[in-house]
């Protein structure tokens, strides 16, 4: 009896032991598999973290293509730049102003999806968040406007009665002076984080450097068309004799030149001192 009972607590201690080899076997194994899950699951995150960062360049990269590649007018460059942002950052309210002595011109303006006309602020008493982001030159970022008001560095000029609740503001920089802002806001709060505000100053440099071209541009092409036409206009009438002629020949040129309309030339009388409209 003494020998069967030897055997079965040997048995028992066997099995008690087998037991808590087994239970730390399998605690082993579940921690093994939650730093496997784990692990897999940061290998997913970076990864696919990985693929935004490279979805994020191309379009970068795509926009500053077909920016540099555009040959507009600043009004279709900014409505360009607009829907190049649109990939990059999904928004429905956007704007791209830019400044003109103490007026902010809004050249593109999107709300809710919707364009809206180009509209002037006069920024002499008020000029808002797009004073502060000229004279600061550095973006600004808001991420909820209620719980931020009072906290901001200027209060913002809404035009809405249902006002954004969050916002990234970018300057515009070409050298050493702030020409404009580009702005995209948001109906809801935190629309807006600092990764966003980056991907979006990269954008604004390029837009800055386009705008200013395409002005540069303008201004050249306007300087060449007056050139010319004062060519023209002194081959024209060279031949002419008629001054009631010239004037009209001059007229239609400078209309067809400029597309103004109306042009008139008036000519002074001296001894009255009036202008008197000649064509």
């Amino acid at each position: 009896m003494s020998a069967l009972f030897f055997l079965w607590q040997q048995s028992t201690v066997d099995a008690r032991l087998l037991s808590s080899i087994l239970l730390v076997v399998f605690a082993l194994l579940l921690i093994f598999a939650m730093i496997l899950g784990y692990f897999l699951w940061r290998r997913h995150n970076s990864r696919q973290r990985l693929y935004e960062r490279i979805a994020e360049l191309e379009a970068l990269g795509n926009a500053g293509r077909a920016i540099v590649a555009a040959n507009l007018d600043v009004e279709e460059l900014c409505a360009l730049i607009a829907g190049e942002v649109s990939h990059i950052i999904p928004t429905l309210t956007f704007q791209i102003g830019l400044f003109r002595d103490e007026f902010y011109d809004i050249v593109f303006w999107r709300i809710n999806g919707i364009r809206q006309p180009a509209r002037r602020f006069d920024l002499t008493e008020n000029s808002g968040l797009v004073g502060y982001v000229r004279d600061s030159k550095e973006p600004l970022l808001i991420r909820d406007f209620e719980q931020e008001l009072a906290d901001l560095p200027a209060q913002p000029r809404y035009v809405s009665d249902k006002p954004p609740r969050s916002a990234a503001f970018l300057p515009l920089i070409s050298g050493d002076a702030v020409i404009g802002v580009m702005a995209a806001q948001s109906s809801e709060p935190a629309r807006f984080a600092e990764a966003d505000l980056r991907l979006l100053s990269i954008l604004a440099n390029q837009t800055a450097v386009a705008i200013e071209n395409a002005q540069l541009f303008k201004r050249e092409k306007m300087r060449a068309a007056r050139l010319e036409l004062v060519g023209q206009v002194a081959r024209e009438v060279n031949g002419l004799i008629d001054l009631d002629e010239i004037f009209h020949r001059v007229v239609t040129l400078t209309q067809a030149t400029f597309g103004y309309h109306p042009v008139s030339i008036g000519q002074i009388d001296f001894e009255s001192g009036e202008a008197i409209l000649q064509a």
